[in-house]
């Protein structure tokens, strides 16, 4: 199955990503106690995963993302490989007016993270099932498609399931819409040691 993934994987960043966000990979499966070669960005899938699954930084400070087996892992994977070629040092915003409405649309800086803002949405791929992602539109503005296979209607259209993150400055803070579709506020950015990072630690235990 891991082969089958990675063959799908492929097509995707081939066919799929590179069209969009110019981003390119060479997937490969390792079978299990075997190593990957040297430098590469690994997507270890395991029995349990002891946090949240994400996009992490491992000891050569390269990405590197756990991924559970479950009903949807194949999905995650496929997420979690789309995150990692979209912004590899997990840093990258663009500008946009913000979608909370006590902000009245004033500019804010949204993190990119091209799959989380459609995150229920998943298409086929030789049978396997894989990720949606945003488009540059989904973020820019313009003409669409939004996402990938173009059930987004709008930029910034953030459905329930999905997710976004960004830093109003205004204030400083974090602010996140989540997937039950309620925004909330976090702590002041601090940017360190990376955007991801920090958006987490300014959020953790907001309700």
């Amino acid at each position: 199955m891991l082969g089958a993934l990675a063959s799908v994987l492929q097509i995707q960043v081939d066919r799929d990503l590179w069209s969009r966000w110019g981003r390119r990979a060479s997937v490969m499966a390792v079978p299990p106690g075997g190593r990957p070669p040297a430098g590469s960005w690994t997507i270890c899938i395991v029995d349990q995963v002891p946090e949240a699954e994400g996009v992490h930084f491992d000891i050569r400070g390269v990405p590197a993302a756990l991924v559970e087996v479950n009903a949807r892992w194949t999905i995650t994977a496929s997420h979690e490989l789309l995150e990692m070629l979209g912004d590899p040092a997990r840093g990258r915003f663009l500008p946009g007016p913000s979608i909370d409405p006590g902000a009245r649309g004033r500019p804010v800086h949204y993190l990119i993270e091209i799959a989380d803002p459609c995150e229920s949405f998943s298409y086929l791929i030789n049978g396997i099932e894989v990720s949606d992602f945003v488009t540059p539109a989904f973020y820019v503005g313009g003409r669409g498609p939004f996402d990938l296979r173009g059930r987004l209607t709008r930029p910034l259209e953030v459905p329930l399931g999905g997710s976004i993150s960004w830093i109003d400055p205004y204030d400083g803070r974090w602010y996140r819409k989540r997937p039950d579709g309620e925004i909330v506020a976090g702590a002041r950015a601090s940017r360190a040691p990376n955007a991801t990072a920090d958006r987490d630690a300014a959020l953790a235990g907001v309700s």
